[in-house]
């Protein structure tokens, strides 16, 4: 028989043993990792990480982080679906819905974003709908990187730089750092989008920040967040060469110079290949191309599931303001 249950101190064991064939990083079946990600404290029931277990052998499993969100400036529980995988000698027995039905009672919603086409497909079977999120934009310091976008890949051009570099450089020399370090207490203070009810969006409090923005251990070293002067702010971080914006909100189209040739100088000996970001802003969205951005061809998408019918009703005609801190790619 399989049971679902929730990840706990009696089946640490027996989730490295199941983790150990499906993930390459060590972290994903580290206990105080897990606890931490999934938020919850050490050694306590954790029913954001669900297990299928038969015969006290774990065969699948499947997070929701907890996140909430808004819609229409009204507060719903919410969670984040992610890493689910299946044992494959139990790969089309119904293992995922399992998983997914026991989640969905924990949460009046579950979110999901852009998942492949085998989870899309196994996804929208139980029950997940579709609404349109952010346009993602890359960024590259060299020809090369641009290429690569189009599966060209000639590495003579990985060193040939991006004319739009010279410009923001040149740009740095006459600003120079005008964005400054802030506490992430300010920082949500500053980014509240609750009211913007074209909108669902992640309820970044106290809590959500203090987990998401910092530091753990060596596992995850946090996110950064500026402002300027003016009320323009960003938050981001560097990792593997790149330079993720997971949000930013600009007065004055000048103060997005200011933030990607800020970027560009800091990291600039650290060996910065790239800068990517979301981009909820319609109208910077028609700009970003003649700054040296290239969008990814398809919109980014964010599922949904609810058995409240008036919550997909008000979801459904409205936008994701999703952001590189509502996704889960640098934990």
């Amino acid at each position: 028989m399989i049971e679902i249950k929730k990840y706990n101190s009696d089946l640490e064991q027996a989730h490295i043993d199941f983790a150990s064939k499906y993930w390459t990083k060590s972290r994903r079946k580290i206990p105080e990792y897990i606890y931490w990600k999934f938020r919850r404290k050490n050694n306590e029931d954790l029913s954001s990480f669900l297990l299928a277990v038969k015969d006290n052998v774990v065969i699948g499993q499947l997070g929701v982080i907890p996140a909430d969100v808004y819609v229409d400036g009204k507060i719903y529980q919410s969670q984040w679906a992610c890493d689910l995988m299946v044992d494959n000698d139990y790969r089309g027995n119904g293992i995922a819905k399992l998983l997914y039905d026991f989640a969905h009672k924990q949460k009046e919603i579950t979110f999901g974003h852009d998942p492949s086409p085998a989870a899309y497909k196994s996804m929208t079977r139980s029950g997940y709908k579709t609404i349109n999120a952010s346009y993602k934009f890359l960024f590259s310091v060299n020809i090369g990187g641009i290429l690569k976008l189009k599966s060209i890949h000639i590495p003579f051009f990985n060193y040939v730089p991006n004319i739009f570099l010279l410009f923001y450089w040149f740009w740095n020399t006459i600003r120079k750092q005008l964005f400054k370090k802030i506490s992430k207490e300010q920082y949500q203070l500053i980014n509240d989008i609750k009211n913007e009810s074209e909108f669902v969006s992640t309820v970044q409090d106290a809590s959500f920040i203090s987990w998401r923005y910092s530091s753990f251990k060596h596992y995850y070293k946090g996110i950064d967040t500026y402002a300027n002067e003016n009320g323009s702010s960003f938050s981001g971080f560097h990792a593997d060469n790149c330079y993720y914006i997971t949000n930013f909100k600009v007065i004055k189209l000048v103060h997005f110079f200011d933030i990607i040739s800020q970027i560009l100088a800091q990291y600039r000996k650290e060996g910065l290949l790239t800068i990517r970001l979301f981009c909820n802003d319609d109208n910077l969205l028609k700009k970003l191309p003649f700054l040296g951005f290239i969008k990814f061809r398809t919109r980014s998408k964010v599922i949904f599931y609810t058995e409240n019918e008036d919550l997909i009703k008000k979801i459904s005609d409205k936008k994701f303001y999703y952001t590189y801190s509502d996704s889960d790619e640098n934990i």
